[in-house]
């Protein structure tokens, strides 16, 4: 069993770095970087406006509208005194230029707080062909509507959640254990991405329920190559 690791600064005053790699040592594999501890803007009661991204392609998320603000949790002392984002009812967050093509992986440090029935991780922008995480009952991870990728609920607690987009070889990965494969097509994100919701918003009850610690997204197979490491780094820097 591993044992728990108070959070100790290293190299970045947010950051504790145990593995071999830090996202942004990806320079141009790592198209998104959202890290729990910041750099963001903080409003009124601890709402995030903003969450600022810390690849070098400043693909930033942000809310300006009250009220559709996720929340920042400070000091969460079960995850390493690390802070996450809390996410309920309509609370979205929106990367309008995000593009990234196939292959590509999105890893998250992620905690489900339910699983309602079509609830939203994540949604690109790319209208019917979107590449998408929802909740159908149990996490998917799909293309155009198509559940092609279906995981087991990822339990009462943080993990590392690996979502690989890789055509026929796609893959889904909790805590460095292989849950799922599937066919996820050639789709890639295109028209940018919306976090914690659909990005048609059709129906109000299609947010997501739950807390997101980090979120990263890597591009090509060299960057690929490296998410055992960064799961490591994660599990390090959470106490997982």
């Amino acid at each position: 069993m591993r044992t728990r690791k108070r959070y100790t600064p290293a190299i970045d005053s947010r950051l504790y770095r145990v593995g071999n790699v830090l996202p942004s040592d990806l320079v141009g594999g790592c198209k998104l970087w959202l890290h729990g501890g910041g750099p963001r803007d903080e409003g009124v009661a601890n709402a995030l406006l903003k969450w600022h991204d810390r690849s070098s392609h400043s693909n930033h998320a942000s809310q300006g509208t009250a009220g559709l603000q996720p929340i920042i949790f400070h000091n969460a002392s079960i995850l390493n005194w690390t802070d996450v984002i809390q996410w309920q009812e309509s609370d979205r967050l929106v990367c309008p230029s995000l593009s990234v093509k196939q292959p590509f992986l999105i890893m998250f440090v992620i905690y489900f707080v339910d699983v309602d029935i079509n609830s939203y991780v994540f949604e690109a922008g790319n209208a019917a062909n979107a590449p998408r995480l929802f909740i159908n009952g149990l996490p998917q991870m799909s293309v155009g509507g198509s559940n092609l990728v279906t995981f087991d609920e990822v339990g009462s607690q943080f993990n590392v959640v690996s979502l690989l987009f890789d055509g026929a070889n796609s893959k889904v990965w909790r805590d460095n254990v292989l849950l799922a494969s599937g066919n996820m097509g050639t789709e890639g994100i295109e028209g940018g991405l919306t976090l914690g919701d659909r990005d048609t918003h059709t129906v109000a009850t299609e947010y997501f329920n739950g807390a997101i610690g980090d979120m990263v997204i890597l591009e090509g197979r060299a960057a690929i190559a490296v998410r055992e490491q960064l799961e490591e780094t994660f599990n390090g820097m959470y106490g997982l």
